[in-house]
């Protein structure tokens, strides 16, 4: 819409986040996640999406895709719902490759992305094995929900 509108919705979502009681009894993790996701999604606009074709140099593309990639691996680990905005946040990627048809520009781009996807993970995997709760980590991450 425009500037204004974003700030409006951006001051309202804050506000209603940090209420408890706008949550009712439960905090749903999808809320978290959003927050995370909209990051990503604005970095890979800002990479593919410029106005007016402005040029961005290929050290600021690469920082914008590491860290798109970054919240995106955080969205992942706050919950892995976030899995299903892959797709999304990486259309503009393939769209840029099917345009341009340029291999080595993809490949760079999807590795860099998924660098920065993998940091936050592999961070908090190496925290949990470096306090040794890796076991924990594996039961409610993967045993637990088998099970239920």
């Amino acid at each position: 819409m425009n500037p204004i509108a974003g700030l409006v919705g951006a001051v309202l979502y804050s506000l209603l986040s940090l209420a408890p009681e706008a949550s009712g009894y439960t905090i749903q993790a999808e809320h978290f996640i959003t927050f995370y996701i909209a990051i990503s999604f604005f970095l890979i606009s800002k990479v593919y999406f410029q106005k007016n074709q402005e040029i961005i140099s290929p050290k600021s593309r690469l920082i914008s895709l590491l860290v798109s990639g970054f919240f995106l691996g955080f969205a992942l680990m706050t919950k892995p719902n976030a899995l299903f905005f892959i797709p999304a946040i990486a259309f503009p990627i393939l769209m840029a490759y099917l345009q341009e048809k340029n291999i080595k520009t993809f490949f760079k781009d999807v590795l860099t992305w998924g660098v920065g996807a993998a940091i936050p993970v592999l961070l908090l995997l190496g925290i949990a094995v470096m306090k040794g709760a890796w076991t924990e980590c594996w039961y409610w991450m993967v045993t637990y929900p088998k099970i239920m």
